[in-house]
């Protein structure tokens, strides 16, 4: 009497590793990054963009905060920015500060959150930064 057929895969007949060369082929040269914004549409809400950065260098810190400033984001402390804009105006950081820092020893996030996210903040002192838009009273509060 004949055997019952198998299931499952029924490939031909390879040598170890031979498998997984062929179910794994080697990764493909990395593509060019695209920076995704998830949960965004665009034009549908305001969105506050906050930028932190941890750079070692004292010349590519102080360019990455001049570009920020010229980006139209306000220092809130010395590695924090925020400003008004949107996804493009995310990516186009992303991009600038791309080519200025050094991707061994820099880091940059960068943070889109929608304006309502950003109301609810909570604020302890006097000396911050204003973000353009938003009027900051003194002191303690939940907005």
């Amino acid at each position: 009497m004949a055997a019952p057929p198998r299931r499952g895969f029924e490939g031909p007949s390879r040598a170890p590793g031979e498998a997984h060369q062929a179910l794994c082929p080697p990764a493909s040269p990395e593509p060019p990054r695209r920076y995704r914004l998830p949960g965004l549409r665009r034009g549908l809400e305001a969105v506050i963009i906050l930028v932190a950065y941890d750079i070692s260098d004292t010349g590519r810190r102080d360019r990455a905060a001049k570009l920020l400033q010229s980006m139209g984001l306000s220092r809130l402390q010395r590695s924090l920015y925020a400003g008004r804009g949107g996804a493009a105006k995310a990516r186009d950081i992303a991009r600038a500060l791309e080519r200025i820092l050094d991707p061994e020893t820099d880091v940059a996030d960068i943070l889109v959150l929608p304006d309502h996210v950003w109301s609810r903040r909570i604020e302890v002192g006097n000396g911050r930064a204003r973000v353009p838009g938003r009027a900051h009273p003194p002191g303690v509060h939940l907005a």
